[in-house]
């Protein structure tokens, strides 16, 4: 059956929409590839094309380059680089292939290929012609052709080679461009045109392209044609290193530095690190350099003259040269151009030299002052070396300070404990003064030195002050005399009686001092909160686990609140005052922070982060508490912008966030790298150690992450959390016992930890060692795991479930492991598949054993 005539049609336009949609994707990927090459020389600036081949090194015509000092090469996007020098000449061929050493992401190779094209075949020109830079022209192969055929049409000698023939246009600029078939492979180099026909153009094939690459790769770099030069430049070799005089000039930089240091702002140290060293010099005036200084210039410069190694400037009306390490002037000129540069900032450190005559392009002699740039020839390694001792330095010395002002806080804490425990004792006596009696009967034979410490209906209880027993004595006993001070007393003993009576029973033991502690710190509150507070706080060191430290931890609680909440009042009225004060949103989040109220303190950090975007304790603090929310990914951006900024107070902090998130994040290898660099930096928080001991677990590598659980656990001996890591370490390499006395000691610690009772279980449960194996004691911790998460943590029922078929309850271990099953979402595909398994062994009345 004929298909009709209008879809014939339509099927022709939908080939040639996809054929151009394929070359406009092609050209997207050639066109990064292509450059435009502006050659210098004595006769001018003459412009070509050119294609990346290599990681260095660019193809195009010998005619383009040909007598050039200079060959600014820009890329598409807008970027430039300076050719360093020809590789390989071929004029017989007219190619050339040049050295370009620049940033990797400009230099994109295009593929040449490995054969001719075929006559017909379809191929687009890339070039610059009459500096429209980028353009693009479509043709076919016309012929391929010898230099025999081609030497009486072409303007420039043809000696050798294969070119190809197209009709695809080539203009003037466009040499040096590359003709490619439609898969973006290079056939051909654009070379030349025969004006006196039509369309008849002609490129130097990709074999004999191939050929001159291949001889590009073993040959070393030839300078182009140079201008005169200026004579070496004072401290720098002919080899371009540094000379004995430099040498000299570094040793009084350093000098210099290391007397600045101790006086240094950590913005210099900073900026030092980063390897700018103005900070650490006076600025000199311009006229007032003299040779052999090493001096810090400042100021705005004008540019007088741009060459190749080297510029001329005035600061100040002064004229100086220095030189261009590392930059080429050619490169500068086509960015800035050719004129005199008005106001270029100039602010950094010179070695001055003797001032020398030289002769301008209007052949007149003048003088400079030649500059050397102390921080190009200063080895960083001596500078960071420098500034580490400095540091180093700092850190002692703040560290010697913090532990004298600690030390001196702790003496005059323990002089307030000794007055007030003193005077606590006076008190107590002078209470006890109150309620004491030598009591005795109506006989005379009963006779008892005792405190009176509370009366019944019918009788006193008494506290013996030979024994500290407990008695009780009818008052029908007393005599009169006693039974008469009763009753005047009685207000006294209602009101110190317990006291007194918790005094004398129970001061021995550690609860009934805390308790006594309690009640004094308690009367303490109105009167003089900060030594109520120096108070609680010891009970809560000195009793910990007590219900009398319970009781003031939620007391200084309490207080604490009260002190946070008037912290906003202060931080408020700050920043109704100064709308614009970075530092205060940075104080008030971190008072937020105290308070529990995350997302105030997110968004006071996020506003002096806008306020002042170098607040690197801001990145820091926001940072920690997106780590704590699990968004993970911005707490390590904010880290690692804080890192960026690098302010050294907050350096080690920034990074042990960011090592906590990546270790979250599950990026093992960044979070051991970054707590390492944390610790090395000072920071002695015991979870930078627990969460590179985990990191390390993940990576199997058990006996760094045992090593760093040990040092948490002896930076900080009653953290629950370091002994659960350091029982999982040893689970890990099989010491069964030692992991369930490490589990056993951080429930000890803290037995409201759902981890730890869970972990508990589960060893009891599935251990592989028999001996170490308890279903009772096993089930008891998993019930209290999931007691304390109100039975809704699937993850528990789990542990739950073995405990279960550890006791032989198969029948309960089905029913909570079907249930663990069903709250699968809250597990990882891989446990969720492990759980299924071992529901299956339930069934099958086994209990699951760990491997």
């Amino acid at each position: 059956m004929r298909r009709p005539l209008a879809l014939v049609f339509l099927l022709l336009a939908l080939r040639t929409v996809a054929a151009d949609d394929r070359l406009a994707a092609m050209l997207e990927k050639v066109k990064p590839s292509v450059v435009h090459l502006a050659a210098e020389s004595d006769a001018g600036v003459a412009t070509g094309s050119g294609f990346v081949v290599a990681d260095d090194m660019i193809v195009t015509n010998h005619h383009v380059v040909d007598g050039c000092r200079t060959l600014i090469v820009k890329f598409h996007g807008g970027a430039f680089a300076v050719a360093k020098g020809v590789l390989h000449l071929d004029k017989a061929k007219d190619i050339a292939v040049v050295k370009v050493p620049t940033r990797p992401e400009l230099m994109k190779s295009l593929a040449v290929s490995k054969s001719l094209p075929k006559q017909g075949q379809d191929v687009v020109a890339i070039g610059n012609p009459q500096e429209l830079e980028f353009s693009v022209t479509r043709g076919v192969v016309s012929g391929i052709r010898s230099s025999d055929e081609l030497n009486p049409l072409s303007s420039v000698p043809i000696h050798a080679g294969t070119w190809i023939q197209t009709d695809a246009a080539i203009s003037p600029g466009n040499s040096g461009g590359p003709l490619v078939n439609d898969k973006g492979e290079v056939i051909g180099m654009n070379t030349f045109c025969r004006r006196d026909g039509q369309n008849l153009n002609f490129a130097i094939s990709c074999i004999d392209i191939l050929d001159a690459v291949a001889t590009a790769r073993k040959a070393k770099v030839m300078p182009f044609a140079s201008p005169d030069t200026f004579p070496p430049i004072e401290g720098i070799g002919k080899d371009g290193q540094p000379s004995e005089l430099s040498k000299s000039i570094t040793a009084r930089a350093l000098s210099q530095i290391r007397s600045a240091l101790p006086n240094a702002t950590d913005q210099q140290i900073n900026d030092a690190l980063q390897g700018s060293i103005a900070g650490f010099f006076p600025a000199t005036p311009a006229a007032d350099v003299t040779q052999g200084m090493v001096a810090r210039i400042s100021g705005p410069a004008t540019v007088i003259q741009i060459l190749e190694d080297r510029m001329l400037l005035t600061v100040n009306g002064v004229k100086f040269q220095f030189p261009l390490l590392g930059v080429d002037g050619g490169e500068l000129r086509a960015k800035w151009g050719d004129g005199v540069i008005q106001n270029l900032p100039i602010d950094d450190v010179f070695y001055v030299g003797k001032a020398q005559a030289y002769t301008t392009v209007a052949n007149a002699t003048s003088y400079y002052i030649p500059l050397l740039p102390v921080g190009t020839i200063l080895k960083m390694e001596d500078l960071k070396g420098l500034i580490e001792a400095e540091i180093s330095r700092r850190r002692v010395e703040a560290a010697a300070a913090e532990k004298a002002r600690q030390e001196e806080r702790l003496r005059r804490e323990a002089e307030a404990a000794a007055a007030e425990v003193a005077r606590q004792e006076a008190a107590m006596q002078s209470y006890i003064s109150r309620v004491r009696r030598t009591l005795s009967d109506a006989t005379g034979k009963f006779s008892v030195d005792a405190a009176v410490v509370e009366l019944r209906d019918d009788a006193v209880v008494l506290v013996r002050l030979d024994d500290g027993r407990v008695i009780d004595v009818p008052i029908a006993r007393l005599s009169d005399a006693d039974q008469t001070w009763i009753q005047d007393n009685r207000s006294w003993v209602r009101m110190y009686g317990s006291l007194v009576r918790s005094h004398l029973t129970q001061g021995t033991s550690p609860e009934g001092k805390a308790i006594t502690q309690l009640k004094l710190a308690k009367t303490q509150i109105a009167e003089n909160s900060d030594l109520a507070r120096t108070q609680l706080e010891s009970l809560i060191r000195e009793f910990p686990g007590t219900k009398a430290a319970q009781e003031a931890e939620s007391v200084l609680r309490g207080l604490q609140l009260e002190q946070l909440a008037t912290a906003i009042g202060q931080y408020n009225a700050i920043i109704q005052r100064q709308p614009d004060n970075a530092e205060a949103y940075l104080g008030r989040g971190q008072v937020f922070v105290g308070l529990g109220k995350t997302d105030y303190a997110i968004g006071d950090f996020t506003e002096a982060i806008r306020l002042n975007p170098k607040l690197s304790n801001a990145y820091v603090q926001r940072g920690l508490l997106y780590d704590l929310t699990g968004r993970f990914n911005e707490a390590i951006s904010d880290a690692t912008k804080a890192i960026e900024i690098g302010m050294s107070d907050t350096l080690g902090m920034a990074y042990y966030v960011r090592g906590s998130a990546q270790y979250s994040n599950g990026q093992y290898t960044g979070a051991i790298q970054d707590c390492g660099k944390a610790i090395e930096l000072g920071v002695t928080e015991p979870y930078v150690f627990i969460w590179r001991g985990y990191s390390y677990l993940a990576l199997q590598r058990i006996a760094e992450g045992e090593a760093d659980f040990a040092t948490a656990i002896g930076l900080a001996p009653k953290m629950a959390d370091a002994y659960i890591g350091r029982a999982s370490a040893r689970w890990e390499r099989d010491d069964y016992r030692g992991a369930v006395a490490d589990m056993r000691s951080s429930i000890q610690l803290d037995d409201s930890d759902p981890t730890s009772h869970n972990g508990m279980a589960w060893y009891l449960a599935t251990c592989p060692d028999a001996s170490v194996r308890n279903a009772d004691k096993a089930l008891l911790h998993a019930k209290k795991a999931c007691e304390l998460t109100e039975w809704k943590e699937p993850f528990y029922f789990d542990t739950l479930a073995a405990a279960f078929a550890e006791g032989e309850d198969f029948a309960q271990a089905v029913t909570w492991q079907e249930k663990a099953v069903a709250g699968g979402d809250a597990f990882p595909e891989d446990t969720l598949k492990e759980c299924r398994l071992r529901l299956e062994m339930y069934k099958k009345r086994q209990p699951y054993r760990e491997k």
